[in-house]
């Protein structure tokens, strides 16, 4: 059966975070890819309530979630989190972007990590100039317009646009795809 959906909103860090917990037990936070929303764990956030209390919000700039103010990482925007939830260690699954920010957090707060499941995480460590320079042109400007689509509320564009970099890639034309 399934339990209630009880979405809340808080402001932390700059912006607004759209959240939902469930269930009781060890602290199990989810969090979502860079093309979804908290939505993404729907059908898992049922079955894991049984055994934890299960944490899952809408990353910055995903979902009902506003990019904000500038500046704050990821996995601070998580610490604050946990902390309006008085959580103190907490089991941390991301998948892609999310898994890169679990990563990030576990990395920063390993005093705050009880376990870290990273699911295909989308990893930071590179440094831009490592990147081809037509390649580093075309994601800034992708990047650039994806954020533009989000801010104006085109999500049906914002999506296209990530379709275009996860799935064409930088260099290749609509025609070759």
């Amino acid at each position: 059966m399934a339990t209630a959906t009880t979405y809340q909103f808080v402001e932390l860090n700059g912006t607004t975070f759209h959240y939902d917990v469930r269930g009781s037990g060890p602290a199990l936070v989810l969090l979502h890819s860079g093309v979804s929303d908290l939505r993404f764990w729907d059908d898992q956030v049922d079955v894991l309530a049984q055994c934890y209390r299960v944490i899952r919000y809408d990353l910055r700039g995903s979902g009902q979630t506003p990019f904000g103010a500038g500046g704050t990482a990821g996995h601070d925007d998580l610490r604050a989190m946990l902390d309006h939830l008085n959580v103190d260690k907490a089991i941390v699954i991301g998948c892609s972007v999310g898994g890169g920010m679990a990563i990030d957090f576990a990395q920063t707060h390993p005093e705050r990590t009880r376990a870290l499941i990273p699911v295909a995480a989308a990893v930071g460590g590179y440094e831009p100039d490592q990147l081809d320079p037509t390649e580093l042109a075309a994601r800034e400007k992708i990047g650039q317009a994806v954020e533009e689509a989000y801010e104006a509320g085109d999500l049906e564009r914002a999506a296209w646009l990530y379709a275009q970099v996860w799935m064409d890639g930088p260099k290749r034309t609509p025609e070759q795809v």
